[in-house]
């Protein structure tokens, strides 16, 4: 029996995965980089010029953000399986990717800091305290 929501991938699946997540970083960063260089000639109503070390710590975010998942990608086995649960997916950015549609609040739900275990949290564990740390109106 599995205890709570896991997938199974091989390790080919997750590099996969991940390359697509390293290309869409890695363009990222090119366009923070590029952001860096424009001069008021540049700018417009649309396009406005951005303060220079606001878009060189997004880029070196995102360029840490190629390191890390290039790190996952080059140790994982491609021919062994995996079995991840809902943090690993988000850390590893292996989810799709959230729709613009999709507001802060829907998706806030599926956010680490904001996700409220609800019933899970009440079935899996009957400590008052863990509950109290995962949502502490439940502890009421």
């Amino acid at each position: 029996m599995i205890d709570g929501l896991q997938v199974t991938l091989t390790g080919q699946e997750i590099r996969r995965l991940l390359d697509e997540r390293i290309v869409e970083h890695t363009a990222t960063a090119a366009r923070w980089e590029r952001e860096t260089s424009r001069t008021a000639e540049d700018e417009t109503e649309d396009a406005p010029l951005l303060p220079e070390h606001m878009c060189e710590n997004e880029a070196k975010r995102e360029r840490w953000r190629v390191g890390v998942l290039t790190f996952l990608r080059d140790h994982l086995e491609p021919s062994e399986s995996y079995r991840l649960e809902m943090s690993d997916l988000e850390e590893a950015e292996l989810l799709p990717a959230r729709p613009e549609c999709l507001d802060d609040e829907e998706f806030g739900r599926w956010r680490r800091d904001e996700r409220d275990l609800g019933p899970f949290a009440r079935r899996l564990c009957d400590s008052p305290e863990i509950i109290e740390v995962v949502n502490p109106d439940m502890a009421k």
